[in-house]
């Protein structure tokens, strides 16, 4: 079976990675750093969002280590990076509510632009 192409996978990981960051932001909303450790911990764990995201981050890694292995890290890393910024400010913006500023979405437009430059390189 051929394997799937590299802006697939790549797509797939930031995705996945945005989703992941986004169900932990959304499921922590609720549990707070004044309760003890332990309930802390226990809270975080038996949340649904949570654990989808923790989930979702262990398929976004495997997804990491194929790109890893067909990429330079040095093209690779930016670029996931960046959409992955972007793609956060997308769904924080749109999913969760949060406000993002004028001058936050044209350091979006920069990021773009040296996401589009360092594929180029």
């Amino acid at each position: 079976m051929k394997a799937p192409p590299i802006p697939l996978l790549l797509a797939l990981n930031i995705v996945l990675t945005v989703a992941a960051q986004s169900m932990l932001r959304a499921g922590m909303k609720h549990i707070h750093m004044d309760d003890s450790a332990l309930r802390f911990i226990w809270r975080a764990a038996t949340n649904g969002m949570v654990v989808g995201g923790i989930v979702m981050f262990g398929v976004s890694l495997l997804l990491w280590l194929a790109l890893l292995s067909k990429m330079k890290l040095s093209i690779l890393y930016p670029m996931q990076q960046g959409l992955v910024f972007v793609g956060i400010q997308i769904v924080a913006w749109k999913w969760l509510g949060e406000g993002v500023s004028l001058l936050r979405w044209a350091g979006v437009a920069v990021i773009c632009l040296g996401v589009y430059l360092v594929s180029r390189g």
